[in-house]
């Protein structure tokens, strides 16, 4: 600061603030010195008559940085009582204060003895002109003010909060608020300094070029003269520009201001306005122009470069931002980057996301920011994908973070499903080149996308995709090896359409969506609880038998293991689980698929290119009858075909017991044994013991599912299988598991005792019979008389899919399997027909022996019937023997808990009569010795148990089935010595059939009219009975009444042998004489007629012929059809059933009767209805 008196010409310094390029510190000196002998070199030291120091340093080095901004303050208050201070302020914080002397008055200093009248006062910014030289300090001058008042600490606080940007005089300052927190009133400005004490302020925004004229013209002559003489220009000088900066407040109210400050030197000074790179690029271009440095990029780090620049300027100049947005730059970028795909790195894909926004998405406070670059830069996967490094790995791993690691993570996700991200992520899963890793990744996003199932249209897109991946009914998946590396690829080919690949990545694929969707639908990663919510979408969306899709014949077994897992999650919910088995919520997978259906995806701007060689469309339309299926019933077409999948018996176990399935256990580990599937489904093995709690619920379709892979297994080729091959093992593990739960869970026991169940458990011995049903009907009335015929239309059938010629048995197998397995299935139902037997009186309700008799599967042959059912019975009847189950406590088997003895008596006496049923049916094809052996042991406990037993009931058995052996065809040698030895055992036995306790007059005389047809030779083709009974009908044949004896005494002695039939009237003979020494009276007695005795006192059977053999016939006629009355009274219900096929089997208590009488003639027909009305036929005698 200069001032100069009007009474000389001495320029004298009155303040100098010297900023030391040496040590750095702020010097502040008072002393007045002339300006030209003025150094900067002064001394601290006051003089002798000065009390205080003229001058004084601020230490300040260690604050002051090269290269930075600072903001200075000098506050230099005068004191009259006090002593005068200086106090420096540097960035707003207090630096130090020391006592400093005053300017002084007048100028000369106060040594003057005249002080001299002030002329003028200027001031330098910078160094004087006189004291100019070389230096290699530079520096720059920011917005300067001149106060003339002393300024308390918090007002240099509020200057400095202000900013760089600040321009003004002080006069309207919003003081900002330090309490947050408080809720105020709207800020109202305040004035910092009076206007008046506001001398001057300089911005290097207000700047003029003028001359010195025009400075004195606009002005005042002597402001022009001072700066002309600093420029050493004349004062009219009107060439010479002169920058001004105009003083900022010299419209304030007060006392006159100075003009401004003139810029001198113009060598190493220059005024200018700062502005940043981003804003002055506004100037040539803009982002415009940035995007031509990308364009042009020809390398890695050119393009690096460009795009680090691009990033720059967008995230720091908000103009650019919208200019991006207005010429739709960043697609333009996309496009860019596309073309120099080869190009990218790492580098350039994170400045990509410092460009979006989300970089650091650990730690985003908010949602995605820029949406419009998001979606044209990080969601067209077409600049990413086929780029090095595989950097869309990365960037599916963002998106991953995004939606897991970011505070706005369920805000980021409803925005993705916005830009469509989950379409446009399943058509870049149908790049076959792509790697397991990225597939994860990717999968993962989708999970993520898909959680809780927000949109419906998204969750059709992602089934319809899952089902894109299947592949057609030729390709067979089943011997693909799944053994692979995850982080290695996968060659799938290189053909785009799913339908004809057979590769081991596109079922990785298919079972990592299953997956993922099998995980959305629990609540928890843990998979705990089951969101039901879920399961309803899913339900609803896709339908079931897009699920059941997945379980076909043809696919991976993987495949079909997470199928059923994701079936068996949703089936524990009840109502999902009732419309399963009703067949509905289905083809809801087909929707919005009109455009494939017409052909409208072939349309191109009105043209339709998508026609065939043949110019017409093809016109096809969903029928969705064929969507809304029972799913059981399908169920038990599809899981047989994967009986080799050891995983899906785990399941349809928990399924069964309603147990919910968390993980599976790794197959190639854990043994597929009882023990592991008691651990899998309760946590326990079978062999700790430890009781299972009550089970309230169970889904019994799963058991009938168990039942129909058994079968299955059963029917397989299991002869060429080693020791403890699966086909082998698999079967007896079932059993084991149902004979676990039978002995162990009494909630079950209703299931048990079900005609379904036992359908189902009968059907499993039973081979596959493809023979259409009406055929086997038509086949009543044709002369094919043996199976081998029946089938013989079938042989050359070409018409089997694979399925059914791997499955189906066709006339070269007609019995029943030969499974080592088999033996178990006996076992168990004959174990639950002995505990019926304990327990519930055949009268009450249909026993089991009953209906596991009649519960013979569709398509089934009279041969399979009759070797099932002779298994039944002779299965039962050894166990009862050699168990001596009529000795009661003496007996070896123990009785059920709530038990009776008198109930085990009379379904034995029960079973015995449906023995015999069986045995007049035809279908008992063991030999009738044993029914008789049976029924006399049962006779010899039951007198040794002497408790006054009823034997009328077993005494009538014995005495059918004698009838029945006696009434036997005898035209072949074998029947004749059958014959020959019923006739031997009912002689040893005579004590019993023939005894007092054996008191049936009725029986009597039918036996009297046996021996008597024997003897006349009339009966070599039988009588009573058809002697080649087939398919499900059997007839019992009666002479009519008015038949002649001519009819039964034609010459049989050409069929008949003469030992034979010498050998038959010997046996004959001999029981005839027992039966007259046991019961000729009661036979005079049933006749009203007298027998005549020969010389040795005997009834000789020619004798009585003639007297008994009318009336011995119409007692037989009598006995049968009584017989039949009393089978239709007894056995008239009738029940429905469901096979282990799905299909109806009609069961009837034995067998429904049908008695017809027409001219005299009587029949009875018996047999097995499979869901069409007997056929009736009029009995040939």
């Amino acid at each position: 600061m200069v001032r100069r008196a009007t009474s000389s010409e001495q320029h004298y310094v009155c303040l100098a603030v010297v900023l030391s390029g040496k040590d750095r510190s702020l010097t502040v000196s008072t002393k007045e010195e002339l300006l030209q002998t003025y150094s900067d070199e002064s001394s601290e030291e006051a003089s002798f008559y000065e009390i205080l120091p003229c001058c004084a340093r601020f230490r300040c080095g260690e604050l002051i940085a090269e290269g930075q901004w600072h903001h200075l303050v000098l506050v230099m208050s005068k004191g009259m009582l006090k002593n005068s201070m200086a106090t420096l302020y540097l960035d707003g914080q207090l630096i130090s204060t020391v006592k400093l002397h005053y300017i002084h008055s007048a100028p000369g200093g106060s040594g003057s003895t005249n002080p001299p009248v002030v002329s003028t006062v200027y001031g330098y910014i910078g160094t004087p002109p006189a004291q100019r030289q070389l230096s290699n300090l530079v520096w720059r001058l920011g917005p300067s003010h001149f106060l003339e008042e002393v300024l308390p600490a918090t007002s240099v606080a509020a200057i400095f909060e202000l900013g760089p940007n600040y321009v003004g005089s002080f006069q309207a300052v919003y003081l900002p608020c330090k309490d947050t927190k408080m809720e105020v009133a709207p800020a109202t400005p305040v004035a910092l300094v009076p206007e008046e004490k506001v001398s001057f302020s300089l911005y290097g925004l207000s700047v003029s070029t003028l001359t010195v004229a025009k400075i004195r013209k606009a002005y005042n002559k002597l402001d022009s003269k001072a700066i002309a003489k600093q420029l050493a220009v004349s004062s009219h000088e009107n060439a010479t520009p002169v920058k001004l900066i105009h003083n900022a407040a010299g419209h304030l109210n007060g006392p006159a201001r100075s003009v401004g400050a003139a810029v001198i030197g113009y060598l190493g000074v220059r005024s200018f306005v700062p502005k940043p790179v981003a804003t002055n690029l506004q100037y040539v271009g803009g982002a415009a122009a940035i995007l031509g440095l990308v364009a042009m990029a020809s390398d890695v780090e050119g393009l690096y470069a460009a795009v680090k620049a691009l990033v720059c300027v967008v995230k720091s100049d908000p103009l650019a931002s919208k200019e991006m947005e207005r010429i739709n730059g960043y697609q333009l970028l996309a496009m860019l980057l596309k073309k120099k795909r080869s190009l990218l790195n790492s580098h350039i894909l994170h400045l990509t996301f410092s460009l979006v926004g989300t970089v650091d998405s650990g730690h985003e406070t908010s949602i995605i920011p820029n949406s419009t670059a998001f979606q044209d830069l990080l969601c067209d996967f077409e600049v990413w994908l086929h780029a090095p490094y595989e950097l869309h790995l990365s960037l599916f791993e963002h998106f991953n973070e995004l939606l897991t690691e970011s505070s706005e993570a369920a805000k980021n996700a409803k925005l993705l499903r916005e830009f469509q991200l989950i379409p446009r992520l399943l058509l870049t899963l149908r790049d076959t080149s792509l790697s397991q890793p990225t597939v994860a990744a990717i999968s993962n996003v989708l999970s993520l996308l898909l959680q809780g199932f927000p949109n419906p249209y998204d969750l059709l897109r992602f089934g319809q995709f899952i089902s894109s991946t299947l592949p057609t009914f030729a390709v067979c998946e089943k011997f693909v090896v799944m053994e692979i590396n995850n982080e290695e690829k996968i060659d799938g080919g290189n053909d785009d359409d799913f339908s004809g690949l057979l590769s081991a990545s596109l079922i990785l694929l298919r079972n990592r969506l299953l997956d993922n969707l099998l995980k959305l639908l629990f609540t928890t990663k843990e998979k705990c609880t089951v969101n039901v919510q879920a399961c309803e979408e899913l339900v609803r969306t896709l339908g079931f038998d897009w699920l059941l899709m997945f379980m076909e014949e043809h696919l991976h077994s993987t495949t079909v293991t997470v199928a059923l897992r994701i079936l068996v999650v949703l089936l524990s919910n009840q109502p999902i689980l009732n419309r399963f088995r009703e067949g509905l919520s289905g083809g809801g997978w087909l929707d919005q698929t009109d455009s494939v259906l017409t052909n409208k995806i072939g349309t191109v701007l009105g043209f339709n290119v998508g026609r065939s060689a043949g110019g017409r469309s093809t016109v096809r339309e969903i029928n969705k009858d064929a969507c809304h299926f029972p799913g059981f019933p399908v169920l038990q077409t599809l899981l047989p075909k994967h009986t080799n999948v050891p995983e899906l018996y785990f399941l349809l176990m928990a399924l069964f017991l309603q147990q919910p399935v968390t993980e599976l256990p790794d197959s190639l580990q854990v043994h597929f044994d009882l023990d592991s599937i008691w651990t899998f489904i309760f946590g326990m093995p079978a062999s700790s013991g430890a009781l299972v709690g009550s089970i309230h619920s169970v889904c019994t379709e799963a058991a009938f599912l168990l039942l129909a892979m058994l079968r299955s297994m059963l029917n397989l080729p299991w002869q060429s299988e080693e020791e403890g091959s699966w086909l082998r093992e698999y079967p007896v593990t079932l059993m084991q598991f149902f004979r676990y739960l039978y002995h162990n869970v009494p909630d079950l026991a209703p299931m048990w005792h079900s005609p379904e169940f036992l359908c189902a458990l009968a059907a499993t011995v039973f081979p596959f019979n493809i023979r259409p049903y009406s055929e086997m009907v038509s086949d009543l009335d044709d002369e094919a008389s043996s199976p081998t015929e029946e089938f013989k239309a079938f042989a050359g059938d070409t018409g089997m899919n694979r399925s059914q010629s791997e499955y189906c048995n066709v006339g070269s197998k007609t019995s029943l399997t030969n499974h080592p397995a088999k033996k178990y299935v006996f076992d168990f139902m004959r174990v639950l027909i002995m505990d019926n037997m304990c327990m519930t009186p055949a009268s009450k309700q249909t026993p089991i022996i009953d209906m596991l008799l009649e519960a013979s599967p569709d398509r089934s042959t009279r041969t399979q019937q009759k070797e099932f059912q002779s298994s039944i019975l002779d299965g039962v009847m050894e166990h009862l023997l050699a168990a001596d189950v009529l000795l009661g406590e003496d007996a070896s088997l123990p009785l059920s808990t709530g038990g009776s003895y008198q109930i085990l008596v009379n379904n034995v006496f029960y079973f015995t009569q449906r023995v015999v049923d069986k045995l007049w049916q035809g279908m008992f094809s063991k030999d009738s010795k044993l029914v008789v052996d049976f029924i006399v042991q049962l006779i010899g406990q039951s007198k040794r148990r002497s408790q006054g037993l009823s034997l009328d009931t077993i005494y009538h058995c014995l005495n059918r089935t004698v009838l029945y052996q006696l009434c036997r065809p005898h035209k072949t040698v074998a029947q004749q010595v059958a014959l020959l030895d019923a006739l031997r055992v009912l002689t040893v036995n005579r004590n019993l059939v023939l005894g007092p306790g054996n008191h049936d007059q009725d029986f009597v005389a039918c036996l009297a009219h046996c021996f008597i047809c024997l003897h006349s030779g009339s009966s070599v083709e039988g009588f009573g009975l058809e002697a080649e009974a087939r398919m499900t009908t059997w007839h019992i044949m009666m002479p009519a009444e008015n038949e002649t004896d001519s009819t039964h005494s034609h010459d049989v002695s050409e069929a008949f042998p003469s030992a034979g039939r010498q050998l038959l009237l010997k046996a004959v003979n001999r029981v005839w004489t027992e039966l007259m020494h046991s019961k000729r009276q009661m036979l005079e007695d049933i006749f009203k007629v007298s027998l005549p005795c020969n010389d040795r006192g005997h009834v000789d059977i020619s004798t009585a012929r003639p007297a008994l053999e009318e009336p011995a016939l119409k007692s037989w006629q009598n006995h049968l059809v009584v017989r039949a009355r009393s089978k239709a009274t007894l056995y008239e219900g009738n029940f429905t059933s469901t096979d282990s096929k799905g299909s109806n089997v009609v069961l009837q208590r034995a067998s429904s009767t049908n008695v017809r009488s027409q001219e005299g003639k009587l029949g009875l027909i018996t047999g097995l209805s499979l869901r069409t009305p007997f056929k009736k036929r009029t009995a040939r005698g």
